[in-house]
């Protein structure tokens, strides 16, 4: 397996078909980066991002396949839930496990998605990481209703971590 790297960007990155590639996104550096370089040194090949509008530019522009979405559910601007559900309407194959200092997990659940309340363990987000990518794709969570009902909004994030 070629060495994983933390990458910022992903411009004309192509990788090796052993590494899977994660998209992390928390508006935390100090987190990001950390969980990043934790995750770089399991194996995994790591696009960092800072939030869903950074998230959305980086999966546009990875030329292979994003394995797992591990998002921050309150980020600014777009939540974690409104990029996982625009980013699944792009790319099918890609898992999603959300995060958060509060605790979401119904909010996980209304979608079928895992959920891991900071702080966590880094060997339960690895866990967490492979169980997703054991299981069969799921199409749950693309259906456009769940975002007429008003159930997401814009400002999600604005509560802060």
């Amino acid at each position: 397996m070629n060495s994983p790297v933390v990458r910022g960007d992903s411009e004309g990155v192509l990788m090796s078909d052993s590494e899977q590639t994660i998209l992390l996104v928390d508006d935390h550096q100090l987190f990001r980066e950390s969980v990043a370089a934790l995750l770089s040194k399991s194996g995994y090949r790591v696009l960092a991002a800072t939030d869903g509008s950074d998230a959305l530019q980086k999966a546009y522009e990875c030329k292979g396949l994003i394995h797992v979405l591990v998002a921050d559910v309150q980020l600014p601007g777009i939540s974690g839930v409104e990029l996982a559900i625009q980013l699944r309407w792009a790319r099918l194959d890609t898992k999603i496990l959300l995060i958060s200092g509060y605790d979401w997990r119904w909010l996980a659940e209304k979608y079928g998605w895992p959920f891991l309340k900071k702080p966590f363990h880094i060997d339960a987000l690895r866990e967490g990481i492979r169980k997703l990518l054991a299981e069969q794709p799921s199409l749950r969570a693309t259906d456009p209703v769940d975002l007429a009902g008003g159930f997401i909004g814009q400002n999600a994030g604005d509560e802060g971590d």
